[in-house]
């Protein structure tokens, strides 16, 4: 019996759990084969080989941003112990909030995060840098779509730190390389970066068009 229709659990599948894999076209594909003579179930597998192919993609891609993200943020609590250490951003943090209301709140929130919001933009741009010159595709309005994600993420993750009842305390004088990479005060420091470049690197990627059809 030839089939015209595609099976209709199988089509919204391939619509709704396929994104960014080029569905009109793979849908319009499978379409045709299916009207010259291939069979429901071979519909079938074709739509479960691109889900499959969409899942792998995607995992693969969250790992290497997850490992990205991870090993870019490692830095951010040093500059953020350095500068709060440093005379001249203590007097300028001094200058900022005996500003005038709203000048106070908006310069002492873009002094507290303006230098962690420059470390996720830089890890940004060399990410879709590299991403580049792997894939050539790069687009400017989603690296905007991911700068402007950046901030809001950054901002509501350091809050949150904020609020948390935290008590363990060092001695400034003993810091090291390790205390860093090591110390969970520091590890926690690096939470809203991470978060932060992670989430703005998911918004700036383009959508995954590939697929691998079987035969």
């Amino acid at each position: 019996m030839k089939h015209t229709h595609p099976p209709a659990i199988a089509a919204w599948m391939l619509e709704h759990l396929t994104a960014g894999l080029c569905n009109d076209a793979l849908a319009g594909d499978l379409c045709e084969e299916l009207q010259r003579g291939r069979s429901t179930g071979w519909y079938w597998r074709q739509v479960l080989s691109a889900i499959a192919v969409g899942i792998s993609q995607r995992v693969r891609a969250l790992w290497l941003m997850l490992l990205y993200a991870a090993l870019w943020s490692i830095p951010a609590p040093a500059l953020q112990f350095y500068s709060s250490r440093s005379p001249e951003m203590n007097r300028l943090f001094g200058d900022i909030v005996q500003l005038d209301w709203p000048w106070s709140a908006l310069g002492t929130l873009a002094f507290e995060n303006g230098l962690g919001l420059l470390l996720v933009w830089t890890g940004l741009i060399v990410y879709l840098w590299l991403h580049f010159h792997r894939t050539r595709t790069l687009s400017l309005t989603r690296l905007w779509q991911g700068m402007l994600t950046s901030l809001p993420v950054l901002v509501a993750v350091s809050a949150a730190l904020a609020s948390l009842p935290l008590r363990q305390s060092f001695d400034a004088r003993h810091v090291t390389a390790m205390s860093f990479i090591l110390n969970p005060l520091f590890v926690l420091a690096r939470l809203p970066f991470f978060f932060s470049l992670l989430l703005s690197i998911w918004a700036a990627l383009p959508p995954r068009r590939t697929f691998a059809r079987a035969a």
